[in-house]
């Protein structure tokens, strides 16, 4: 087995750093006797594609780079920092890598107590090997510390990819606010009527990342309104495919839009998109109406103001779109004649900056004015103190207004 040393590289300019393609075990030895006592840990882990690198810390200014990495682990034989701590000092400071150290038990003598103490004292050292005893004693300890360092690799690769998404989601910025402005002036106000319902909705384009998105699933029977709000734009491309397949779905039933909203959070969640304890990164809506009876259904993730010109209620909550959460998110109900049910998006609080009084008018003038009016209200209100062409940030308001001669199964 070929053993690798600092010797082959020190002729190299101080300028070069060595740079790592796999795992590596960075030993700092003081003679070549840990050289030979480490050497089958390369074979021996072999399925961990570990380099085993041998050198004196007097030259640990050519592996710095190695030293950074996370993934990587350094082995500082005892017997060159017993007699001079700052050699362990300089290493410490400027390393993210794993730190153990080494020493011979059978011939450490009276240096064991500083060593003990030495122990006791820092959180930087992560393990010993004694290598008065046989090697294969520490690979249990080898073995777990190469699988956090796998794992932190494998979550570097996942950021780099969810950057790099973002990253191409950010190019495409000027066009995305050029829809978003086309948008808002061929729908400035759009009304649909639906067997005995009128859905009238206005959207109004903002400048923060993601967005909010909305979508209306018509069948014989039956309506489905789904709301999303992102804070990534990689968030809203995932949510807008997930839309599309909403519509496939035979049945639109508490089994079906739970499931809709599972392999919706899977997907988020194998991409990191999601958190449960940031509930905000993306806030959703789901209600189902069966016009035959007016009952409905749905579920509340987040900021959505959800009210009535007939009965108070508020389903705003900070609920994280969670699998966990779906019995406290889920609401039902029924609609009355001359109902009307005002639903405002989390971007309009976060434009007005939360202000719960401007909130609260907003929401009894839904109760006394018809929808247009209040539509118009509403992003006057929005738009009044932003002195850019779009908002802050997306937002969303519908109101569904049920027909006072509607015809209802009893």
């Amino acid at each position: 087995m070929e053993i690798r040393s600092f010797t082959k590289v020190v002729n190299w300019p101080v300028k070069k750093e060595f740079v790592a393609k796999m795992s590596q075990l960075i030993v700092f030895r003081r003679d070549t006797k840990l050289d030979y006592y480490l050497a089958p840990i390369e074979s021996d882990f072999s399925d961990y594609a570990l380099e085993l690198v041998f050198g004196d810390i007097k030259d640990w200014l050519l592996y710095k780079k190695s030293l950074v990495s996370p993934e990587n682990i350094i082995v500082i034989d005892y017997a060159i920092i017993a007699k001079d701590f700052e050699r362990l000092n300089v290493i410490r400071k400027v390393t993210n890598a794993t730190m153990l150290l080494a020493f011979d038990g059978k011939t450490i003598g009276d240096k064991e107590w500083d060593l003990l103490e030495l122990c006791r004292k820092t959180r930087d050292i992560e393990g010993v090997i004694d290598y008065g005893q046989d090697v294969k004693m520490s690979y249990p300890m080898i073995r777990s510390l190469l699988d956090k360092t796998r794992l932190l690799k494998e979550f570097a690769q996942a950021k780099e990819v969810k950057e790099n998404l973002n990253k191409i989601m950010r190019l495409s910025l000027s066009e995305l606010q050029r829809v978003k402005k086309l948008h808002e002036q061929l729908v400035p106000l759009k009304q649909e009527k639906i067997k005995g319902l009128t859905l009238s909705s206005k959207f109004a384009a903002g400048m923060s990342n993601g967005g909010e998105f909305f979508d209306l699933v018509k069948r014989e029977g039956e309506i489905c309104i789904v709301l999303s709000s992102a804070q990534s734009y990689v968030t809203s491309s995932i949510i807008l495919s997930h839309f599309e397949s909403l519509a496939d779905i035979k049945t639109l039933d508490k089994e079906s839009i739970e499931t809709f909203l599972e392999e919706l959070i899977n997907e988020c969640r194998e991409l990191e998109l999601i958190d449960r304890d940031q509930p905000d990164l993306l806030q959703f809506f789901v209600l189902k109406v069966d016009m035959k009876n007016l009952q409905y259904f749905g579920y509340s993730f987040g900021d959505f103001k959800f009210t009535s010109n007939t009965s108070e209620f508020d389903l705003s909550n900070n609920f994280p779109l969670n699998e966990n959460y779906f019995d406290k998110a889920y609401f039902k109900g029924s609609l009355d004649r001359a109902q009307q049910v005002t639903i405002l998006s989390p971007g309009v609080s976060r434009n007005l900056d939360s202000t719960d009084e401007v909130i609260v008018r907003l929401l009894e003038d839904a109760q006394i004015t018809n929808a247009k009016n209040f539509l118009n209200e509403v992003f006057f209100q929005l738009k009044k103190s932003n002195k850019s062409e779009f908002l802050k940030h997306d937002a969303s308001v519908l109101v569904l207004e049920v027909d006072p001669n509607v015809i209802v199964q009893i």
